[in-house]
């Protein structure tokens, strides 16, 4: 088991995320953010972008600004390159938590070969609709599934981690399983990338909103197939409430 990518979204200027390169000492040396999908129906479209200083991804204007106005709108962004293995995992985390709203997912994903096919964990604010906040996906040829779904409570600081491993696919929540979302499923095999979305990515009602602040992805190669949890290299060093 290796770190084989990673970003702390470090920036002293504001910036979309497309044009930010991954930064920290995790970041691969070719390491970047391409959109998969953006979308919107009615009001401001919303991107995925840094604002300066804050070395957080939020879902802004193209100007930097916050208006969540719209309604269905959604972006997914891959980060390259390839993971080396199909087993594998990504790991990021909650700087700040949305509270108010219910239909304003936030997504990781593993094994993504365009916007049609991965794998992903979908976190909706605690209390939210679906009743079961956290949902594991499916998307095969552009059709979503559900495979798994909980209702857990998060704080802000907190990780969440989706792994691969075979045909075996787990969440963890700050480095604890989370067995309801544990299952099996072998429609997608292939290595692929490693990706981040919010809104509607699966469900075309859902949509993006800035309170959601998310931070220090660490993606990682599980060639071995043996994963292990270190508090130490998973610590972060710095928490922001």
């Amino acid at each position: 088991m290796a770190i084989f990518n990673g970003d702390d979204c470090t920036e002293v200027s504001n910036i979309a995320l497309a044009s930010h390169t991954p930064s920290g000492p995790n970041a691969h040396g070719s390491a970047a953010w391409s959109s998969l999908l953006n979308q919107f129906t009615t009001g401001p479209e919303v991107f995925p972008a840094i604002q300066a200083n804050s070395d957080q991804i939020r879902s802004l204007t193209a100007t930097f600004t916050i208006d969540d106005s719209g309604t269905e709108t959604g972006w997914m962004q891959r980060l390259a390159p390839i993971a080396p293995d199909p087993d594998c995992s990504l790991q990021i985390t909650i700087d700040e938590r949305d509270t108010t709203s219910t239909i304003t997912p936030i997504y990781l994903m593993v094994r993504v070969a365009d916007v049609d096919n991965w794998y992903g964990v979908a976190r909706y604010r605690s209390g939210a609709t679906p009743t079961n906040n956290c949902v594991l996906y499916k998307m095969v040829a552009g059709t979503p599934t559900s495979l798994a779904t909980d209702n857990f409570a998060i704080s802000n600081g907190d990780t969440l981690k989706l792994e691969a491993i075979g045909t075996a696919l787990k969440v963890y929540h700050n480095g604890s399983e989370v067995t309801n979302l544990s299952t099996t499923d072998s429609s997608i095999t292939a290595a692929g990338y490693f990706g981040i979305g919010m809104g509607s990515v699966a469900v075309s009602s859902d949509k993006c909103i800035a309170n959601w602040r998310l931070d220090d992805l660490i993606a990682e190669d599980l060639g071995s197939g043996s994963p292990t949890y270190s508090p130490a290299l998973f610590a972060r060093n710095r928490r922001r409430l």
